[in-house]
């Protein structure tokens, strides 16, 4: 009997069966046949371009795994209109181990690798690099105040082409002291920016603020670095389950780690952002790490498992995860009529059967509804008349804008002008766990996830707080507030250094807070049900703790060790008492229990302050200190 022939492939010296099933034996040559017809692939660093190919045949022929010899693979400027230089589509069950293995991404225009609607995909041991840096770096040369420019010298060996606004689209300069070691505050050009070449390294830029705005000895000497355009390094897009081990970034061009959209449930485990090495012809190091957040999670039903990771030099946030908010167009008898922002990944807006949540229009929680249908209107025209709430400044603009049509499993009583967020797209029940975060230029933890676990990570030296809760409703339209939230055994130390005051930025180590234009947002608030227990927050200026806008929280047994030793007024724009170790408004059902003050420093003035807006309990009594004289 002749037995049916079945297809094979090797794949970097592994032989598969076209039905997923592995050979256990070793290969010595990739020239073996294949039944029917289909051409190995041998991937090599001689030949970069045998990556794309083996990924597309393994999927094809739903092999299990992938091995990518280590080496160091210069992976060319894909087709126009790619995403990525590497894409990988629609994987299933598929390990792609690349232990050992660089990859140098050539296109400044470009992402990296993108991982598009797929499942149970692990990707193991890569070392993502680019070949020129996507962002730059130089020292101040010469300040006019009156003109409000600055002439830049960029340092050797860094791109020099930063008034290609192709390249360099803004200019969101981070500021330093002399010796490049310290971030001290941001100084940003209008955008596009405009810029005035003086020499092949030397270039004139007109800035946006004064000198004097800038709260930072912004003076000859002082070293900058700036994001060029920003796009993303490992891009995960409506996938689930997906697994990535040790994978290395080095000079990010945005969002270094980034999973949009999808059922999520995503595991990073032993990850790293970190600086790349000096460029050819430099002599100083580079002064950040990437172009934008360490990692980004938006939309995704299941939040992230982030374990035993790395974040360092971010140009932004080390870690962000949220939702969005749509706003309420129209309200008729039988539906709801939303605007969704240009940044949603699902148009929809939800599944039926999830929950959604309802904000008026001073930021509080009014009703909760379960969602019964859901359909995008692409030919809606809103009413011409229609004004978005002024505090909802993100839906000023309907360029990319898309509408909705929802019906609720029950009767809801809403106005237009209202927000609502689909609590199921907001990455639940995210798990950041004994990571390290520091050197970052905004905040180390951004989480609007609901049940989130954040516990056993070391934070410091960050721009804006260690850990902050908010809803941010006026900027960009990221939901939620958050709700059955832990945060333990973590270490928060010496965080906090912004002196750039605005509607984002807020005094705190960790903050807890809703704000639109011009206050805190008021009881009922938004936030529920935290645990803030066993955390030590060590050499910490100004406020340490800031919570606004919550109901129901536990904080107990946190040593809060040398505080506030250097004066520090961020805050008192927001009526803030900046003198406060931990401070608090617009709350209830807040009790301190077991928390110990270390040999507090001479900016601390009182313990605790709380407006006449706050209930709890402990405000006197749960709070010990302890000085040197009293060890």
């Amino acid at each position: 009997m002749t037995m049916p022939q079945i297809p094979r492939i090797v794949i970097a010296g592994l032989l598969f069966l076209a039905n997923g099933s592995a050979l256990v034996a070793q290969v010595s040559t990739p020239a073996i046949s294949t039944q029917p017809a289909t051409a190995p692939v041998a991937i090599s660093p001689d030949d970069p371009a045998s990556i794309q190919r083996a990924i597309d045949l393994a999927i094809k022929l739903g092999a299990p795994k992938i091995i990518i010899p280590a080496g160091v693979y210069r992976i060319a400027s894909p087709p126009r209109g790619s995403r990525a230089h590497l894409n990988i589509v629609g994987a299933s069950n598929l390990e792609i181990d690349a232990t050992g293995a660089t990859f140098i991404f050539t296109d400044r225009r470009c992402g990296s690798v993108m991982f598009s609607n797929c499942n149970a995909v692990t990707f193991r041991g890569a070392t993502l690099q680019r070949e020129t840096l996507p962002y730059s770096q130089g020292r101040i040369e010469a300040i006019d105040v009156k003109s409000k420019t600055i002439d830049l010298r960029i340092d050797k060996g860094f791109p020099a082409d930063i008034d290609d606004v192709s390249l360099f689209d803004t200019f969101w300069a981070n500021v330093f002291d002399k010796e490049g070691k310290r971030w001290l505050s941001h100084y940003r050009a209008a955008t596009p920016p405009i810029m005035h070449r003086l020499g092949a390294d030397l270039l004139r830029v007109e800035m946006a603020d004064s000198i004097a705005s800038v709260k930072a000895p912004v003076e000859v000497g002082t070293p900058l670095c700036w994001r060029g355009v920003t796009r993303d390094d490992l891009l995960l897009t409506h996938d689930a389950k997906m697994t990535l081990i040790d994978i290395t970034v080095q000079g990010g061009i945005g969002m270094c780690f980034h999973e949009m959209g999808g059922d999520g449930g995503n595991v990073y485990r032993g990850c790293k952002v970190t600086y790349p090495k000096r460029p050819p012809g430099a002599v100083v190091d580079p002064l950040c790490s990437s172009c934008a957040d360490g990692f980004h999670s938006s939309d995704v039903r299941r939040g992230p498992v982030i374990e035993d990771c790395t974040f360092e030099g971010v140009d932004d946030d080390a870690i962000a995860i949220h939702g969005d908010y749509a706003c309420i167009v129209a309200q008729e008898p039988s539906r709801l009529v939303l605007w969704r922002s240009m940044w949603a990944s699902d148009h929809g807006f939800g599944r039926p059967g999830d929950r959604l949540r309802f904000y008026d229009s001073h930021g509080c929680l009014r009703q909760d509804a379960t969602l019964a249908t859901a359909g995008e209107l692409p030919h809606y025209q809103p009413d011409p008349t229609y004004v978005p709430e002024r505090a909802y400044s993100a839906f000023r603009n309907l360029k990319g804008a898309s509408f909705v049509e929802l019906t609720m499993t029950e009767p809801v009583t809403i106005e237009p002008n209202w927000l609502v967020c689909n609590v199921d797209e907001s990455g639940s029940n995210a798990v950041i766990r004994d990571c390290r975060i520091r050197h970052t230029f905004a905040r180390g933890i951004m989480s609007k996830s609901n049940g989130a676990l954040i516990e056993g990570n070391t934070i410091e030296d960050t721009a804006r707080a260690g850990i902050e809760f908010m809803s941010e409703m006026a900027v960009f339209n990221e939901a939620d507030y958050s709700r059955g939230v832990i945060v333990r055994h973590n270490t928060i130390r010496d965080v906090s250094h912004n002196r750039k005051t605005g509607l984002l930025r807020h005094p705190g180590a960790l903050t807890i807070f809703g704000y639109l234009t011009s206050a805190y947002v008021p009881q009922p608030g938004g936030h529920r049900d935290f645990t803030i227990e066993d955390n030590s927050f060590d050499d910490d200026d100004g406020v340490n703790l800031l919570v606004t806008s919550l109901q129901n929280a536990v904080i107990r047994n946190n040593r809060f060790v040398r505080p506030m030793f250097h004066p520090d007024t961020l805050g008192t724009e927001k009526h803030v008492e900046t003198d406060s170790l931990v401070w608090l408004t617009e709350c209830s059902g807040v009790a301190f229990t077991g928390n110990l003050v270390i040999d507090p420093g001479p900016e601390l003035k009182h313990v605790v302050t709380a407006t006449k807006s706050v209930q709890g309990t402990g405000f006197d009594t749960g709070f010990s200190t302890q000085t040197p004289t009293s060890k």
